[in-house]
């Protein structure tokens, strides 16, 4: 592969989703960039033995209160299939999107000058396109993008924190690898996973501003239910709940700050 090839794009998707396939189908062309569909698995048709190889739902009720919702499960288990199939491919680097990520001019641009670092030696394991405003304060540039001298309209920067979104990024084939197994009897939902970066062990990275965004115009293909933060639980799971959960928010704080500390000196040195 050369400097100046473009990453494989593969648009995960349900097949019923016909509209959203066409649209994403025709931008995709628009700008030019080679992909293929991943067909995305409808949670609520899966047996109890084929959830059970990625996701722990009795660590997801003691840790977190409740299931995932089905349609999350199949959006964990499509993203990890996929993951396996991107490791098993000599290509270096894929962009993953899914059908209703809105895609910026710029996303060419930015593409090339990922695989130019990567072509450079540029470490990376994960790169995440992630547009909400909110994570701006988490973000820290680390160089410009496109090649631009001067003010430069895009950044490589590191990500502070875990933020949610994985409706776009660019991920290595060695970060494949580590995202399929982390994804293995998981009790957290894709994006979750992504930010987990003391969980994967990958070195990920965010670009802002993102050239992929979310389409909120398009109604999502995940169940509402998702948002629902109320506790369902059997009663030997309510008894122990509160400790298991404290248990679980001290962990995750614990490493959440540790990792956040190592990359910020990390960063030091870049």
């Amino acid at each position: 592969m050369t400097a100046f090839s473009l990453p494989h794009t593969y648009v995960i998707s349900l097949t019923r989703c016909v509209d959203r396939r066409q649209r994403i189908a025709a931008r995709l062309q628009t700008l030019g960039l080679p992909f293929s569909f991943f067909d995305a698995i409808e949670g609520a048709s899966l047996s109890a033995a084929e959830i059970k190889p990625y996701y722990n739902s009795r660590r997801r009720r003691l840790f977190f209160g409740r299931d995932l919702t089905p349609s999350e499960i199949g959006c964990l288990i499509s993203h990890a299939i996929l993951y396996q199939n991107i490791a098993a491919d000599p290509a270096p680097l894929a962009l993953i999107l899914e059908d209703d990520a809105l895609l910026g001019d710029a996303l060419p641009a930015v593409l090339a000058d990922i695989m130019r670092l990567h072509d450079q030696g540029q470490p990376f394991g994960l790169i995440r396109f992630l547009g909400n405003r909110k994570i701006v304060g988490n973000l820290r540039p680390l160089r410009a993008l496109e090649g631009e001298p001067g003010p430069y309209r895009h950044a490589l920067c590191r990500v502070y924190g875990t933020p949610g979104g994985a409706y776009g990024y660019v991920v290595s084939r060695d970060g494949a690898a580590r995202l399929a197994a982390a994804a293995r009897n998981s009790a957290v939902p894709i994006d979750t996973l992504h930010g987990e970066v003391w969980r994967t062990g990958i070195d990920t990275y965010a670009v802002w501003p993102s050239p992929v965004l979310p389409d909120y115009a398009i109604e999502s293909t995940m169940s509402a239910a998702r948002f629902d933060k109320t506790t369902h639980l059997g009663r030997l799971e309510k008894t122990v709940y509160p400790l298991t959960r404290f248990a679980y928010k001290t962990y995750e704080a614990f490493f959440k700050n540790y990792s956040a500390m190592a990359l910020r000196l990390r960063d030091l040195f870049y």
